[in-house]
């Protein structure tokens, strides 16, 4: 385990304190791995924005980590774009988006992974392979 990847676990054990002066911690911890370009650290930092969890809540923001996770491959914040745009959470529906971001998931995702995002996408019909 990397420097970085423990520092990362220290944070998320802060941010999921009940604490809320220990969850402030974690999230500035996070926030400075995140702000390093560390995958994981950005996602935990739009986790903690979306729940208002260390910090207030900010959709918006959130959103953003999420859009820098899933430009290094992160096959997590891909599918959760993918869904974004599929449900309009926040911006307009926009199917073939949504497809495109769940095309990408899909490449970096596990095999298991995999099936997971199929099985959400074909429940709405939208990604049914033909």
């Amino acid at each position: 385990i990397s420097a970085e990847e423990k520092k990362l676990a220290e944070a998320v054990d802060l941010l999921g304190s009940g604490d809320k002066a220990k969850q402030k911690r974690g999230f500035r911890q996070a926030k400075l791995l995140a702000d390093s370009g560390l995958e994981g650290a950005q996602l935990k930092v739009s986790e903690a924005y979306l729940a208002g969890r260390g910090v207030p809540k900010d959709p918006a923001a959130a959103w953003g980590w999420y859009e820098k996770a899933a430009a290094q491959g992160s096959a997590r914040a891909l599918h959760l774009l993918s869904l974004r745009f599929r449900y309009g959470c926040g911006v307009k529906k926009d199917l073939a988006k949504a497809e495109d971001y769940l095309k990408r998931a899909k490449a970096y995702a596990k095999p298991e992974e995999v099936q997971l995002m199929e099985a959400s996408a074909e429940g709405c019909g939208q990604f049914r392979k033909k």
